[in-house]
C-alpha cells in the first residue's frame, strides 16, 4: 500500500464518515513539508497573499490525484498542511475565501492568484 493509498483514505474517511466539518489534524513545520514532497502535486487550484505588518501569509491549494493539499506558510516560518478528499474542494475553498475576504474587510492587503511556492519546497 502506498503513500498516496494510505492519506487518500484517511481524508476520503474524514469526509465520509464525519462530514463536511470533520477536520483532519494539519501537520506543521518539517513534518507539513515531508507531506508536500511525498505527494505527487498534480497543479495549484488557487494561491493568495495577505500582507499584514507582522509578515505575509500565503494560502495555496493544491490537487494531487483525489487529494486536496491546503498549504499555509508565513513570512515568519510557520508552515501548515492540510490533507483533505478532492469531495471536499468547493468547501475548503469557501473557507480560505471567506478569510481573504475578512482580510480585505479589515483593511489588509490581498493578492490573489500568486506564484505559487510549494514548487521550491518540492525541489530542495
Amino acid at each position: 500500500m502506498t503513500l498516496d493509498t494510505v492519506l487518500g483514505a484517511l481524508a476520503f474517511i474524514d469526509y465520509e464518515q464525519f462530514g463536511v466539518d470533520s477536520r483532519i489534524r494539519p501537520l506543521t513545520g518539517a513534518a507539513a513539508e515531508s507531506l508536500v514532497r511525498a505527494l505527487r502535486l498534480d497543479a495549484p487550484l488557487h494561491a493568495a497573499e495577505v500582507s499584514y505588518p507582522s509578515g505575509t501569509q500565503r494560502f495555496e491549494l493544491w490537487q494531487s490525484g483525489g487529494l486536496l493539499l491546503i498549504w499555509t506558510s508565513t513570512t515568519q516560518g510557520n508552515r501548515q498542511a492540510l490533507l483533505r478528499s478532492m469531495a471536499m474542494e468547493r468547501d475548503s475553498r469557501r473557507e480560505v475565501e471567506g478569510h481573504l475576504a475578512a482580510a480585505t474587510q479589515a483593511g489588509y492587503l490581498v493578492a490573489d492568484g500568486v506564484e505559487p511556492i510549494l514548487r521550491d519546497i518540492i525541489a530542495t
